[in-house]
C-alpha cells in the first residue's frame, strides 16, 4: 500500500511538473499599460465566486484587448487550465478589433503573473473595492503612468492629473508610500 501511495505521489508531483513548467512559458513579461475598458472587466473577473470563479486572464501586450475564463464548477474541479484557448481567443480579439497585438496570460484565479519587474505574483482580493483593486494595479505598474522599482511610485503627467493625485492619495493612505514619496510624486505631478 505504501509503494502504491508513493507511486502515485511521484506520479502526481511530475504532472504539477509538467504543467507548471509549460503554463509558465505562456506568462507575459515586460511593461503593461491596460486600458481602463481592460482594467473595468479584469474588476468584473476577479470578483466572479461561486459558479463564477476566476480561472485565467489573458490581455494583448498593447493592453487593449482581454479573454478571461471562470471556472463554473469551482476552482477544485478545474484541473485543466485553458492557457492556449484563451491566448488564441484573445489574439483574435486583437487581430480583429484593435493592433494586432500578441496575448499573454495576465493572471491565474486572482493572482496576478505578470512579470515587469514590479509585479511578484500579486493575490488581488476580491472583496476589496474598485478603487483598491485599481490603486494596486497602479501600484503594481499596470495602470495609469505610474512605474516602479521597488512597489513604491513615480508618476509623469502624460495622463489625467487628477486622477493621478488620487492615485498617489490612495496610496499614501493605504501605507503604501511614505510621506517624502507622496510629497515628491505630487510635486513631480503638479510640475509636469
Amino acid at each position: 500500500m505504501k509503494k502504491l501511495l508513493s507511486v502515485i505521489f511521484t506520479a502526481l508531483s511530475i504532472l504539477v511538473v509538467l504543467t507548471n513548467t509549460s503554463f509558465a512559458a505562456k506568462w507575459g513579461k515586460g511593461e503593461l499599460k491596460m486600458s481602463d475598458r481592460v482594467v473595468d472587466i479584469f474588476i468584473e473577473y476577479i470578483k466572479g465566486k461561486h459558479t463564477k470563479a476566476p480561472l485565467v486572464f489573458a490581455i494583448s501586450k498593447d493592453g487593449l484587448q482581454y479573454q478571461y475564463y471562470y471556472c463554473s464548477a469551482g476552482l477544485n474541479n478545474c484541473a485543466d487550465l485553458p492557457y492556449v484557448q484563451v491566448i488564441s481567443e484573445c489574439n483574435a480579439y486583437s487581430e480583429k478589433y484593435g493592433s494586432g497585438a500578441e496575448c499573454a496570460m495576465f493572471s491565474r484565479n486572482r493572482t496576478v503573473k505578470w512579470k515587469n519587474g514590479i509585479n511578484k505574483n500579486t493575490k488581488i482580493n476580491s472583496k476589496w473595492s474598485d478603487e483598491e483593486i485599481r490603486a494596486k494595479l497602479t501600484e503594481l505598474g499596470f495602470l495609469g503612468e505610474a512605474t516602479s522599482t521597488e512597489g513604491k511610485v513615480s508618476t509623469t503627467n502624460k495622463g489625467n492629473t487628477v486622477e493621478q493625485l488620487e492615485t498617489l492619495s490612495k496610496l499614501y493612505e493605504s501605507g503604501n508610500l511614505t510621506k517624502e514619496e507622496f510629497d515628491a510624486a505630487k510635486k513631480k505631478v503638479l510640475n509636469d
